[in-house]
């Protein structure tokens, strides 16, 4: 085995020297690439460890194969993630083992891609073989492997300029061991590794955002915003702010408002739901106004934030639904179906033409989501709000009136029902007051509800813009 030992001379101008098996020192200044700092030394990678190469049993005798050694080559390599590796695709049998070139690497070993291509690197996690297609360092002292790993991914581009061959290109055994090393002290190499690793793990997020964002820019701006509104309703566009007024607490105030405005019949309707139990193994208990209650836990279509409350539409919101009334030339909005096709997403006095007399009763208010509940008109899947005018509506559509407070949340969350998945009927689709009441509400804190409201506007105004 030829050693090598490397030192320097010289204060302001350094000159570096090598003796080979202690023959006469010769100058190497042109191999030295940079400075290093005094500290440091150059080291051939030879004198680190035994260079290692590989081998391949005969593919034709099946008794080389399947026997359960680990055995890798540079495809291996390709499909590896990460820093270790602990076999490949196809085991040798100890048979192979013998009648092949191929020799041991202990765990801790570092393995290098020779040819097809030069520089696949990893750490063997466990003793293991390789094909010909690598040279491996096996370390004479244990905790450079770690250091070595870097080192050889940062000079990879240095040995390839080393490789000859004309079929193609690959490294001897003699070459990748004369590759210099520049060695740092040990605690110095530790903090080295340490922070390459930092930084290395920085980049890969980076790289997750960039392959998520390439995904999200080619996706149709209808799916994308189906996406976003999905993150919305689950608690998930926004962070949670932990001094937010719990959505609980917003819950119960709405409870007493419409038990004041309704009296009784509202307080009986109401019910709660229960969050027990750890986050990872949660239930969901509907507690009811006579005091029974009942596990609701497979009813439940996805997890919420802490400070979220699962509730029944029916206890937020009255339910109308319109009839047929007599049209007049001025008077009280009068929204048919038929308006539902019209683009504009709110329901405003110049999409109609219909004007009613309707009694009080029937005036739909403020603060309302309206849509088809009868026929073919359903699978329109068309919706439309009242925000700030009262209206009538014909006997096919009804009309879901909100808190005023919740009204802009509660629009979000009604664009990601579908009426079709809601309604009943074989042969003509309806959709009654029985099918919207038990219809699961996620409520979060009014705070959250706001920043949610005004980030997903500004997210889709930029979807919108985007396509024009």
């Amino acid at each position: 085995m030829t050693q090598s030992s490397l030192y320097r001379t010289g204060c302001k101008y350094r000159h570096f020297y090598e003796s080979i098996n202690g023959a006469e020192p010769t100058c190497i200044d042109e191999e030295i690439p940079f400075e290093i700092p005094e500290s440091w030394e150059w080291v051939r990678l030879s004198n680190l460890g035994k260079i290692v190469g590989g081998g391949t049993p005969s593919t034709s005798n099946p008794a080389y194969w399947d026997g359960g050694v680990p055995w890798i080559t540079p495809a291996d390599m390709r499909s590896n993630r990460g820093k270790y590796i602990s076999r490949g695709s196809k085991d040798i049998s100890e048979l192979g083992v013998a009648k092949s070139s191929t020799r041991i690497l202990p765990a801790g070993s570092v393995v290098f891609s020779s040819r097809a291509p030069i520089g696949y690197v990893a750490i063997t996690e466990n003793e293991l073989y390789t094909n010909q297609g690598f040279k491996s360092v096996s370390f004479f002292t244990e905790g450079l492997q770690d250091y070595i790993y870097h080192a050889l991914i940062g000079l990879t581009e240095d040995i390839k300029q080393r490789a000859s061959g004309t079929t193609f290109a690959e490294i001897s055994g003699s070459e990748f061991g004369k590759t210099l090393i520049p060695l740092a002290p040990k605690k110095e190499s530790l903090c080295i590794v340490k922070t390459i690793e930092v930084y290395y793990s920085v980049l890969e997020r980076i790289q997750a955002f960039r392959a998520r964002y390439k995904r999200i820019l080619s996706e149709t701006p209808t799916s994308l915003r189906q996406r976003l509104i999905q993150a919305a309703i689950q608690g998930q566009l926004v962070p949670q702010n932990p001094n937010d007024e719990p959505a609980s607490i917003l819950l119960e105030r709405i409870a007493q408002e419409r038990t004041a405005k309704l009296g009784k019949k509202a307080a009986k309707s109401m019910s709660r739901i229960e969050r027990r139990g750890s986050k990872t193994h949660a239930t969901y208990h509907e507690i009811f106004s006579d005091g029974s209650e009942k596990d609701i836990s497979d009813e439940i279509p996805f997890d919420l934030p802490e400070n979220w409350v699962w509730c029944r539409l029916g206890c937020l919101v009255d339910i109308k639904s319109g009839s047929t009334y007599k049209e007049v030339e001025a008077g009280v909005l009068y929204v048919k179906v038929g308006d539902m096709n019209l683009p504009e997403n709110k329901i405003e006095i110049r999409t109609s033409t219909h004007f009613a007399e309707c009694p009080d009763n029937a005036i739909i208010p403020a603060y309302s989501i309206i849509f088809p509940k009868r026929g073919g008109a359903i699978s329109t899947n068309k919706k439309r709000t009242v925000k700030n005018f009262k209206i009538c509506v014909d006997l096919n559509t009804m009309a879901l009136s909100f808190p005023a407070q919740i009204f802009d949340f509660a629009r979000v969350w009604f664009e990601n029902i579908e009426l079709e998945k809601i309604a009943n009927g074989s042969t003509i689709p309806q959709i009654n007051n029985k099918d919207v009441e038990p219809l699961l509400f996620p409520l979060p804190p009014l705070g959250e509800q706001l920043r949610i409201c005004n980030r997903l506007g500004k997210m889709l105004r930029t979807i919108e813009e985007s396509r024009e």
